[in-house]
């Protein structure tokens, strides 16, 4: 082949890729049509009410571990620095579990609900319950040498 071919060749295969290119923006502006707007603004109102929900989740969160903190600070509160120190043994000391709400997770978990069917019970999220069992197993580990959750 010589090179006067190969350029024939390449300006063919240019003007095929414009076609296909023109062709495939017609098809998607002619289905853009189509779609009606209500499904994407329904889509975007359920995607806005998944991140509402996750944010009251992790406010939730952190309003329970700023009262865990306050609670049980740890041995550098009161000295202008955040409670965030180690235990003796290196370790972030245990934050005590509010009696209130908290004993329905330990006891659900006690009759052998996982986290999970615990969380839609309750109407928390799977890492709510998580660290309260976290927290109540290092409790009942620091004060006692059974673990009463399992």
């Amino acid at each position: 082949m010589t090179v006067e071919s190969l350029l024939g060749l390449q300006i063919v295969a240019d003007v095929v890729l414009c076609l296909a290119v023109m062709v495939l923006i017609r098809v998607i502006g002619r289905e853009m049509k189509k779609k009606p707007l209500e499904e994407c603004t329904r889509t975007m109102s359920e995607f806005r009410g998944v991140i509402e929900d996750a944010r009251h989740a992790a406010d939730r969160l952190n309003h329970a571990l700023r009262d865990a903190e306050k609670a049980h600070p740890g041995p550098d509160a009161g000295k202008g620095a955040p409670a965030t120190g180690t235990g003796p043994d290196g370790r972030r000391p245990a934050a005590p579990v509010p009696v209130t709400g908290h004993d329905d997770i330990v006891k659900m978990a006690q009759w052998g609900m996982s986290a999970e069917e615990i969380a839609d019970t309750l109407d928390l999220s799977e890492g709510e319950v998580c660290l309260i069992l976290d927290i109540h197993r290092q409790k009942n580990e620091n004060s006692s040498p059974r673990d009463i959750v399992s």
